[in-house]
This record gives structure tokens, sequence and C-alpha cells, in this order.
């Protein structure tokens, strides 16, 4: 029996800032078809330890392997052609349009100079249309709301088309409408096309809803992993964000809200 290759693999990672500890011996496995949420409070690490299986940040002992291979082994190009990552927040540094943002998820497949074709143009209108800004396609970004520039950053992910979606916090800045709609869209990009997903989230709600894994970050460098039912508990929540967690069941199923001190 052949046995699966995960997307993306750590093998005993440490990774610290300064001198915070974000995981020690991490070893985490994601497969195609999976759906991680990455839970923590404020400063926890999450947004460095996604940065670190980007290979944006260098840890300070273990490895990263995408599709088995050890990101070392890797060019700028071959990474970006497996592994996109949708940033936590993005800047406009001069006016660009709409469609020529999302066209710079297209940069990993042209050539030193190329331009854009005709088929790279169609691949970010079409990505405009999933995320609901077809008619924003001519409109210079920084007439955007911040929720316009959220699905923006989507579309320009969905463009480069990765096998590997790195998400940082992106339902930010979103209405319920726009964050459900964004939710279903990554649910349905991972399971049509053998994609994954890893995600920030802070909304546990969403993260019962639409992972199927998630790791928590406690801080000191421990991390707790594993399938939804099993890690969301009302105990490791209630620790993980130092508050007391507790739960209601309804007909959609379990929902989670902060208890009283």
């Amino acid at each position: 029996m052949s046995v699966q290759i995960p997307i993306i693999e750590t093998r005993d990672l440490n990774l610290s800032i300064a001198d915070k500890a974000i995981c020690r011996n991490l070893n985490l496995r994601v497969n195609p078809t999976e759906r991680w949420g990455l839970l923590g409070v404020n400063g926890v690490g999450k947004t460095s330890l996604l940065l670190a299986l980007a290979g944006l940040k260098i840890p300070q002992a273990g490895s990263v392997h995408l599709q088995g291979r050890a990101l070392s082994e890797l060019s700028g190009r071959q990474i970006a052609q497996i592994c996109g990552v949708m940033f936590q927040d993005s800047d406009d540094a001069f006016p660009v349009s709409v469609l020529e943002t999302a066209l710079i998820g297209r940069h990993p497949y042209l050539h030193a100079w190329a331009w854009e074709s005709a088929a790279d143009e169609a691949i970010a209108r079409a990505a405009l249309q999933a995320v609901n800004l077809s008619d924003c396609a001519h409109r210079m970004t920084n007439s955007l709301s911040g929720g316009e520039r959220r699905r923006l950053a989507l579309a320009a992910l969905l463009a480069q088309d990765p096998t590997l979606m790195l998400l940082d916090e992106p339902v930010n800045h979103l209405d319920l409408h726009h964050q459900i709609d964004v939710l279903e869209l990554l649910t349905q990009q991972v399971a049509q096309h053998g994609k994954a997903a890893v995600m920030v989230l802070h909304d546990v709600n969403l993260a019962m809803r639409y992972c199927d894994h998630v790791m928590m970050l406690f801080g000191y460098g421990e991390v707790l992993q594993g399938p939804v039912q099993e890690v969301l508990t009302l105990d490791n929540l209630s620790r993980l964000y130092g508050h007391p967690v507790r739960s209601v069941e309804t007909p959609e199923g379990c929902l989670f809200y902060p208890g009283k001190t």
C-alpha cells in the first residue's frame, strides 16, 4: 500500500522569536484536502509559525518539507508554485489597479521580464469573480474598503493556484456574510482541487465549522494538534485563552462562548 506524501511536513521544528519559544520539536503533517486552524492568544507566534512554514522565517532547528522535499532543496519559484501566503495586512507601495494586484499571483509562473499572457489575465479575472470583485477590476486599490482588500488578497492567492494555502486571519475586516463566503470558497478549493489550507483564526466557532484539524499554540513552546473533535474541548480552550469557555448544543452543532470568571 502506498504511503500518502503530505503537502507540508515539519520535522522536529524549533522556532523562537527572541527568547520566546513558539514550538519545540514540532512534527506536523498536512495532507491533501485537509483544513487546519491555527489558534492561540495574541502574540503567541501564530504568524511567525505560518511564515516559517512558507520558508519566510528561519527556524532554530528542524526542517520544513513541501511534497516530500526540504525547502532548502527548492528554489523560490518552486516554493511559490506549491505554497501561497495570504498575509495579515497589505499595504500599497504605489497606486495599482485591482486587476494588476490579482495578477501578482501569476508571477511564480512567469519567466524573467515576461509579461502576463491572456491566459494569466483570464485566471486573475476568474479569481476576482470568485471573491465578488469583478466589478472592481479597474479600480485603484487605495479606493477599496478593508474588507474588499482582504478579498482581493484572497483573489491574488487563488490566481497563484498553490497546492498549499497559508492564510493569516483570512476573515479579518470581513462582515459576517463575507466571512462565510470566504471560508466556503476555501473549503471548496481544498475539496475539489486536492489542496490544503492552514489558517490563523480567532473565532473558535468558525474553526469548528470550517476546519477538520486544529493546532493550539499555548506559549513557551507547547503545542497541541489533532482532529477538531478531539482538540476543541472546553478544558483545552479554557487553558488556551486563559478564560472559562462554555458550550451550548444547537441544531447546527456545538457553539462555544466565553463564560463568567
